[in-house]
């Protein structure tokens, strides 16, 4: 089964990251049980907690005042037991630095 899980990669995440804490864009039908098998499944870290946050869809206007609509998304900030990381944000906080 293909899942379709992104790691998010903001300043704000990264600052998460060291504290443990992952921030993934998830699918919107995805429960958090769902998430946290899918985390340990792809990644191989032990899974302590799950939050989530969800967006509504939103119709706008762009620069060319055509309507536009941004999609409902869903993330997921996955707690992992101490002593564990992910290296995809590890790498992505090593390039930050230089």
């Amino acid at each position: 089964m293909s899942v379709n899980i992104k790691p998010v990669l903001t300043e704000k995440a990264l600052g998460l990251a060291s504290s443990g804490k992952y921030t993934f864009l998830v699918p919107v039908a995805f429960s958090k049980d769902q998430i946290k098998e899918n985390v340990n499944r792809i990644y191989g870290v032990d899974v302590v907690g799950v939050n989530t946050s969800k967006s509504k869809a939103v119709e706008r206007r762009n620069m060319r005042r055509q309507k536009v609509t941004e999609s409902e998304s869903k993330k997921a900030i996955v707690v992992l037991k101490k002593g564990q990381n992910i290296d995809v944000f590890a790498e992505s906080v090593d390039e930050k630095k230089k």
